[in-house]
């Protein structure tokens, strides 16, 4: 009876508890590289297109799984940027990313008025 117990607690208690420590996490905080002030919103997404987004403080934590990772930060009216991380299980990688505003040059528009 107790080989049956102690079997039972070990499929019930500590392999669930083994498996769950085989992801990694990654956090930071997302910046505007000109202002320092925070992103609200940026995606933050694993090559997998599984992602988060950036609270209202400009915070991110995303799971990942253990390995080589390619994370691309995208945000409208700013440059993207992918960076790899290596993350190990169990393992919390802190990145903090500062964007760069994109600057596009548009093309001249006449406006003309006519009957």
């Amino acid at each position: 009876m107790r080989k049956l117990l102690s079997a039972i607690f070990l499929a019930v208690v500590i392999i669930p508890m083994i498996s769950f420590g085989q992801e990694a996490a990654i956090k930071g905080k997302i910046t505007d590289s000109k202002t320092k002030e925070t992103l609200i919103g940026v995606n933050v997404v694993l090559s997998d297109n599984t992602g988060v987004a950036s609270d209202i403080d400009g915070n991110y934590e995303l799971k990942l799984p253990e390995g080589q990772q390619n994370i691309t930060f995208r945000f409208i009216g700013y440059t993207s940027q992918t960076r790899a991380v290596t993350a190990k299980a169990g393992e919390t990688i802190t990145l903090d990313i500062q964007l760069a505003p994109a600057v596009t040059q548009l093309d001249v528009v006449v406006v003309s008025a006519g009957k």
